[in-house]
């Protein structure tokens, strides 16, 4: 060793003084660039080995003590992720059971928070959210009765939100088109799958869907004018009929007429009768010859 010592005597000298200071990393880059220079040097060899050591014994102690600190703070998730890569670096049969007791307390702990925010969650109408809450419940312990049941419970009122929800959609744009029966159709079939619980934004929608079919209970009275020589008719409520006139009653609703006129081009009108806007007048010709 003292001849491995020869020629390096004054870079050792600086290596210990980075040692002293607690850079270990800076010292064992010193040995390394020495061995590149002589990578048959014993001495080297083994500083560079001690130091490899004590560098991991460093680490592995510093994750250890941020384990404990983690966990007296009452984080016992990253108690748990600074023990497992503390065991990565090197296992101990004491810190292996402490890692088992900590996971054990952390998924009790978990499993407290998951089913109070799961619960909440469903109180509030928020399905998807208390679903995620009891996946991940299930996931932490898998024969838990209360996580398995909040979770069925939570995916049914999930899948049953959003059928309500499309629902709701669809008679809304049925509105938004005149189409106030299959509007009205739609609407029922959402509150006959109505969650017990809904948003507020939800709730107003509601509002204004009753209110928008409310306003289409009664029949319209609607004019049709035509020449009297086009034959006009509404399918299922005017046979086909030439007339100047023709008055009808009708519930609000969009109609397709049609009118013909041997040798001249087919007409066809979509008739919107809407209760908010009473009285409508249509005219029906066949004016365009083939």
């Amino acid at each position: 060793m003292v001849t491995a010592l020869e020629g390096i005597a004054e870079e050792v000298k600086v290596i210990r003084a980075l040692e002293a200071s607690g850079d270990l990393e800076g010292a064992l880059a010193e040995f390394e660039r020495l061995a590149a220079e002589d990578q048959q040097n014993p001495f080297i060899r083994n500083q560079r080995a001690s130091l490899e050591a004590r560098i991991l014994e460093r680490d592995f102690q510093a994750l250890v003590a941020g384990s404990v600190q983690a966990e007296q703070a009452g984080n016992l998730g990253a108690a748990v992720v600074s023990l497992e890569a503390a065991l990565q670096i090197k296992t101990t049969p004491e810190q292996q059971a402490r890692l088992v007791e900590l996971k054990e307390k952390y998924k009790a702990a978990r499993l407290e928070i998951l089913f109070a925010d799961g619960y909440d969650a469903l109180k509030s109408g928020r399905y998807e959210v208390a679903r995620n809450f009891y996946k991940e419940a299930v996931a932490l312990a898998p024969d838990s009765k209360e996580a398995r049941s909040g979770l069925e419970k939570a995916s049914n009122l999930y899948l049953a939100n959003i059928r309500y929800s499309q629902s709701v959609a669809a008679a809304t744009k049925q509105i938004k088109d005149g189409r106030f029966p299959i509007a009205a159709k739609l609407f029922n079939e959402a509150i006959a799958i109505r969650p017990s619980t809904v948003g507020s934004s939800q709730q107003t929608e509601e509002a204004r869907i009753r209110a928008a079919l409310a306003a289409q209970l009664n029949e319209v009275s609607v004019t049709i004018e035509s020449d009297k020589r086009t034959y006009v008719s509404i399918i299922g409520v005017l046979p086909p009929d030439r007339f100047r006139v023709e008055k009808l009653k009708l519930f609000p609703d969009v109609y397709k007429v049609r009118g013909i006129r041997s040798g001249y081009e087919s007409v066809e009108i979509d008739l919107k009768v809407d209760a908010t806007k009473p009285n409508p007048t249509i005219t029906v010709e066949c004016t365009e010859k083939l």
